[in-house]
């Protein structure tokens, strides 16, 4: 088999397309396509497949933003034939200073219309930093119910990850606190993951730091960190909705540290 990509002039995958070598010619089986807007994010991600001479649509994602960036609509569609079958959507609500406040996701039901599915709910203290979070499903009205949950700090560069229906946050600035002593990386959580992991590093120094993703050719295809960074412990977290199942691999450089460790998606 072989994968053959488009690019547009900022380098963004524009198509994807999976062939399979058959009675000596490559014959079309998949492709991807995506659609940006003038600053680079991603408008609609769809994915076709070559059936009786014709490419037929298999499922499409969308996403909205408003002016400052934030994604305020994720939409998975999923087709039979020409006809959409099932739809789900998720939609993020900011306050004034772009933190998160609510997210709602909803499903479209056999009535054409949207249904209520989950809510998660976060409060905030002076300093931008999640203090609090509540998670609910829809039945017949709002009930507590187990999510996982990401509540952001730090200007929004780490989030602390849990599964619980309510999660309360204090946070404590450490004077005299020990050293960190050496550069590490950790294995990313979940792992197998889908979409999305969660990548742990420290730093002993201040520096330029870059954390970046390959496949297992050793193509580079996402870069998480790529910049100045003070001494500290950090978390980013990867985003693989717009790549095939596979084994990726993650590397940290900062200084002549390098270290590298395998990650998996399983979709």
């Amino acid at each position: 088999y072989r994968n053959t990509y488009t690019y547009d002039a900022k380098g963004k995958i524009l198509t994807r397309m999976f062939e399979l070598w058959e009675n000596g010619i490559w014959n079309p089986s998949d492709r991807e396509i995506h659609e940006y807007d003038n600053f680079g994010k991603e408008l609609v991600f769809s994915a076709e497949s070559f059936i009786g001479n014709q490419w037929i649509k298999q499922y499409r994602f969308t996403y909205t933003f408003d002016n400052n960036g934030n994604e305020l609509t994720f939409c998975r569609e999923s087709f039979r034939d020409t006809i959409l079958v099932s739809a789900a959507r998720e939609n993020y609500f900011y306050d004034q200073n772009g933190n998160i406040i609510r997210y709602l996701s909803e499903t479209y039901n056999n009535n054409n219309v949207w249904s209520n599915e989950s809510l998660i709910q976060y409060d905030y203290d002076i300093n931008g930093n999640a203090i609090q979070s509540h998670a609910y499903r829809w039945d017949n009205g709002w009930r507590n119910s187990l999510h996982y949950l990401q509540l952001y700090y730090n200007n929004k560069n780490d989030y602390l990850g849990f599964e619980g229906k309510k999660v309360d946050v204090k946070y404590k600035v450490f004077e005299g606190a020990k050293n960190i002593e050496r550069f590490g990386l950790s294995q990313n959580y979940p792992n197998p993951f889908n979409p999305t992991t969660q990548i742990n590093y420290q730093l002993p120094k201040s520096g330029f730091v870059s954390v970046k993703v390959y496949n297992i050719v050793g193509k580079e295809i996402a870069t998480l960190v790529n910049g100045e960074k003070q001494a500290g412990i950090y978390t980013v977290n990867f985003n693989a909705v717009n790549l095939p199942s596979g084994v990726y691999f993650y590397c940290l450089k900062s200084g002549g540290f390098v270290e590298t460790k395998k990650l998996l998606l399983l979709k």
